[in-house]
């Protein structure tokens, strides 16, 4: 990513402190706008290699824990949301994804508002007229299969794997 000759550094940028995923969002926006389109590409390809790391079977089952069941688009934004949390809480759930526990909000619309961030780069590319470009981005949604073993069993395995999650969300949905 370049801004004027200046290499931004992906986490950096996704560093937006605001209290809601809403409010990062727009923060981080607004830190986009001011690339050019080399940058937002740069930006977009560090986002899909976050993603990736992230495109776990363990990860994708703590988050399942967390939010009671989730579908492929909730893991995509799950993912997203663990990526506006920035580099150390990333890295944090990354090596033990029980660490949700201490970061998940109560607010489950959090999780899915981060959604958006997939989409973040195109929409200002297509925005300053290049769509055709936008459209050559790579999607940080699915690959091919999460990496790790499956965490299987159902909910009590889950519980057993995830304790602390369990913990935080017992008596809640779970």
């Amino acid at each position: 990513m370049r801004k004027g000759g200046h290499v931004l550094e992906f986490w950096t940028v996704v560093a937006v402190p605001a209290a809601t995923v809403e409010a990062r969002l727009a923060g981080l926006r607004g830190r986009l706008s001011d690339l050019r389109a080399d940058g937002l590409t740069g930006f977009h390809r560090e986002l899909v290699r976050a993603h990736r790391l992230a495109y776990r079977w363990d990860l994708w089952a703590a988050f399942d824990l967390v939010r009671g069941g989730l579908s492929d688009q909730e893991f995509t934004a799950a993912r997203n949301w663990l990526i506006l949390q920035g580099r150390t809480h990333f890295d944090r759930v990354i090596a033990d994804p029980d660490e949700l526990a201490a970061l998940c909000p109560d607010d489950q619309e959090d999780l899915d508002d981060a959604g958006a961030l997939s989409t973040l780069a195109a929409d200002l590319l297509t925005e300053r007229g290049a769509a055709g470009l936008a459209t050559t981005l790579e999607s940080p949604e699915l690959f091919e299969t999460p990496a790790g073993i499956r965490v299987t069993g159902g909910l009590e395995q889950l519980r057993t794997h995830f304790p602390r999650i369990a913990k935080r969300y017992e008596g809640s949905a779970l």
